[in-house]
């Protein structure tokens, strides 16, 4: 199936990217989230690549990644727990995320692109439709990290309704884009 949309891709829109999409968990192990010291992401990551490759992973642009689909707040109001450490201290956090990010784009060849990146804030009441979350902040943080992992895009929002949006979270996304913007970007490469 992954083949025969790319080359639906390439025959009915060729000015068109296409990818395909590595999920954190194909391999048996939710690599985001993983609290497990042992648990090697990379390989994972790797796994999840070589199934990506018997799809098409190959002859696509690019592979596109997700961090979650919803607003940690909203997932911790559910009796989930979806918050990654902003230290990178305590798994699960950002820098294993990223390791496993890493390591799908080395073995596929192809960039990523980071998808429903959602969209709280820290400083948010934690109600539907603004929800507290700490990934836009990390990644506006981290550009460098966010380039590290093989990402060449960030795309934002959710995956289910009642999350926070750019029109309910203060303007936060909209000021992050513009600071980085402001300092410069954020160079692909070193």
């Amino acid at each position: 199936m992954g083949k025969c949309m790319v080359a639906m891709v390439r025959k009915y829109a060729s000015s068109a990217q296409v990818g395909l999409h590595a999920s954190a968990w194909a391999a048996g192990h939710d690599s985001i989230y993983n609290a497990d010291a042992s648990l090697d992401v990379a390989a994972q990551g790797r796994d999840t690549s070589d199934f990506l490759s018997q799809c098409g992973a190959g002859a696509s642009d690019l592979v596109v990644v997700d961090i979650a689909d919803r607003d940690a707040g909203y997932d911790a109001a559910q009796g989930r727990a979806k918050w990654l450490d902003a230290a990178n201290q305590k798994l699960p956090d950002f820098a294993e995320a990223f390791a496993w990010a890493r390591a799908v784009a080395d073995r596929t060849g192809r960039p990523l692109v980071w998808w429903q990146i959602p969209v709280g804030n820290s400083g948010l009441p934690n109600h539907d439709g603004a929800w507290r979350d700490n990934r836009v902040e990390y990644f506006f943080a981290h550009p460098d990290q966010v380039a590290g992992s093989g990402a060449v895009a960030m795309a934002f929002g959710a995956g289910a309704g009642d999350q926070t949006t750019p029109e309910s979270d203060g303007g936060y996304l909209a000021a992050c884009a513009a600071a980085l913007e402001a300092a410069g970007g954020q160079p692909l490469c070193p």
